[in-house]
């Protein structure tokens, strides 16, 4: 945190999670006892560095601390700061492999788990300040030692457990009750009751009337709730902030072959996402055209995205846009409905 803010500033990004609400809006926040604290994690949000988190059974919420010291006596050097995250506040919690962790013989797994407020879902990401989506690495291996602590671990067997089933556990109690819980991105076999995840990489372009201003690389995750962008900039989009997905197919005069004159060379997905916290708040919300270019083999997902966008009742339409020189950005067209290829 910039040690410059003042105290009001510094109020609202401890504050952040409490959208607006005062603290003493949440009956028995902070009492009953541990159930959960973490080992030293590293966080990449709301602050970055090591810090670890805990739950309190019946508290309503969690609490998110930054620095060394912990709830059970253990010296505090000087944490910086301390979040408040009501588990009304929670839309979802997705748990997935840690894209910046490598693939090192012998070394342990890692997994990045997202808690993403209600007040950052859809568009709010890119045009609110708070609440940030929380982000931290977790270990995906046997419990060695006595670093994880809580109530819940004194009627388990830890020969038999994970630092990840013990989290997953933790927050699936709290938020049951809620009609939520905790979604782990595997890419499973097709069944009947389930389809497939998938996954796929592009580029984000910049969204007008937002901070974000600069392209950025990443991955697009589709899930049974909604799609996650995992980049610098994170986003979740679920269902109901989704007005429309549309697939953008990309032609190239540049690219022409004695076969097409116009191939299609690229696609993207457009997609029209609005603010559902603020909208339900009856002020404050927006909608954003939000472009995602050139998905990587794009002809391998082209198909799986459309039966996504069905299967969910999102508005899908397929589109075309052609260009003189698409490397040079030379634009022939605006956006089209798609046609079969021109030769």
């Amino acid at each position: 945190m910039d040690p410059n803010l003042d105290d009001e500033a510094r109020r609202q990004w401890n504050m952040q999670y409490l959208l607006g609400k005062d603290l003493s809006d949440f009956r028995g926040f902070g009492g009953g006892e541990y159930t959960l604290i973490s080992p030293q994690v590293e966080f990449i949000a709301p602050f970055a560095g090591w810090g670890h988190l805990e739950i309190k059974g019946g508290s309503g919420g969690m609490r998110l601390c930054s620095g060394p010291g912990d709830a059970l006596g253990i010296p505090d050097t000087g944490a910086d700061d301390l979040f408040l995250l009501p588990w009304d506040h929670v839309e979802q919690v997705v748990i997935v492999p840690d894209p910046s962790s490598k693939v090192v013989q012998g070394a342990d797994d890692m997994l990045r788990v997202f808690i993403i407020p209600t007040g950052a879902t859809g568009a709010s990401a890119v045009t609110k300040q708070y609440p940030q989506i929380v982000q931290f690495k977790w270990p995906n291996r046997r419990v060695i030692d006595s670093s994880i602590r809580g109530t819940m671990l004194e009627m388990r067997d830890l020969q038999k457990e994970t630092y990840f089933s013990i989290l997953r556990t933790a927050l699936d109690e709290e938020l049951g009750p809620l009609g939520k819980g905790v979604l782990v991105y595997t890419q499973h076999a097709k069944t009947v009751s389930k389809p497939p995840l998938f996954n796929c990489s592009g580029t984000l372009s910049p969204v007008m009337g937002t901070f974000l201003s600069e392209k950025s690389k990443g991955s697009l995750l589709f899930l049974p709730s909604g799609i996650i962008w995992l980049a610098d900039t994170v986003l979740y989009l679920p269902f109901n902030s989704l007005n429309s997905l549309h697939l953008l197919f990309i032609r190239d005069a540049a690219s022409a072959t004695d076969d097409e004159r116009y191939p299609v060379v690229s696609m993207g997905l457009v997609l029209s996402v609005t603010e559902p916290f603020y909208e339900a708040q009856g002020h404050g919300a927006s909608t954003k055209t939000v472009h995602f270019t050139d998905i990587e083999d794009f002809s391998s997902v082209e198909v799986s995205i459309q039966n996504y966008s069905l299967a969910h009742g999102i508005n899908f339409m397929k589109l075309e846009q052609t260009f003189y020189d698409y490397a040079q950005g030379q634009m022939m067209t605006g956006f089209m409905p798609f046609a079969d290829p021109a030769v």
